[in-house]
């Protein structure tokens, strides 16, 4: 089961969740998207990445499959490839209706900043053991993030406009990963730090990724903060309960997050007379269970669904 604070995004960028403006992240999200110079809107989006791995003992200077596998799996959860997956109960009518296709897509970089043809993998020796979890907001200068800066013994990004960075190192206690939301007005350091920070031991599939982490959907999750989504209950841990809303109309609001893999919808995480959504990339469900975006969560000008 994912404990509550296995994704510190809320926490690291604490001002911007406590803004609460939900309406400035989602108008963000196509920012962000225009940063990896996908031009014009089309068909399909392909963002690139590179993956920057962190180690300091050998078990955790994972393997190539190891990356392909979380290309592989970040292609089929954006491209709603999970939805045999969602069982057909009629309980579940909701989420096999609005679970979409992101028609976004995933590539490793296959040329540097300099324009040379390389592969997007980058593999850094740190005699650091682990790297802090962010308790704290996106205001945190580089200096003090030491996994994105390679004289302070992490490995410094590729330029945030053409790549999104993915840092994989070993976090300080249990596996989880945090994000950096689109930012309006990105200071230098902010442009420096744009990306992902991501336990080994939560980063693909095999290898050293372990139960309920093992299926890559933790770089899923992440990824859609990167693009803006917040969590489905919304900003902060959950305690705000059915105060709390991610800002995205076809997601139930949903008091606090849901966790392990439940065999049907939990009545004490309902607001009002509706379920929350279950199989939702955005909760913290395990990777078992955490199956879809909704339609809603992908174009923000969705409509609400029509009731079943």
């Amino acid at each position: 089961m994912k404990s509550n604070n296995y994704c510190n995004t809320s926490f690291y960028n604490s001002p911007l969740s406590q803004s609460e403006n939900i309406q400035e992240i989602k108008e963000l999200m196509d920012r962000e998207l225009k940063k990896v110079n996908l031009g014009h809107m089309p068909p399909i989006y392909t963002i690139p990445i590179v993956f920057h791995v962190v180690y300091n003992k050998p078990l955790e200077n994972i393997e190539r499959q190891q990356i392909l596998s979380q290309i592989e799996t970040l292609n089929k959860d954006f491209s709603n490839g999970n939805i045999d997956q969602i069982p057909s109960k009629k309980e579940f009518d909701k989420e096999r209706q609005l679970a979409t296709d992101s028609k976004i897509r995933f590539r490793i970089a296959d040329k540097d900043p300099n324009g040379n043809s390389v592969e997007g993998i980058t593999r850094s020796c740190t005699l650091i053991e682990s790297f802090t979890k962010f308790s704290d907001s996106s205001s945190i200068p580089i200096e003090r993030q030491l996994i994105k800066v390679t004289k302070l013994g992490g490995k410094d990004g590729w330029p945030s406009d053409k790549y999104l960075n993915v840092w994989i190192c070993k976090l300080e206690g249990e596996p989880g990963a945090y994000t950096q939301f689109p930012l309006s007005g990105l200071s230098e350091s902010q442009y420096l730090t744009d990306g992902i920070v991501i336990d080994y031991r939560c980063f693909g599939l095999g290898g050293t990724a372990i139960k309920p982490f093992d299926l890559g959907r933790t770089l899923t999750h992440e990824i859609g903060h990167w693009l803006g989504l917040l969590h489905i209950w919304g900003n902060g841990d959950g305690r705000l309960g059915c105060k709390g809303d991610d800002g995205v109309i076809d997601t139930p609001k949903q008091n606090g997050p849901q966790t392990g893999c439940p065999d049907g919808h939990d009545i004490t995480k309902m607001c009002g007379l509706e379920f929350p959504l279950l199989f939702n990339f955005m909760d913290y469900l395990d990777d078992k269970c955490s199956l879809m975006f909704t339609e809603g969560q992908v174009f923000k000008d969705a409509k609400a669904p029509k009731s079943s």
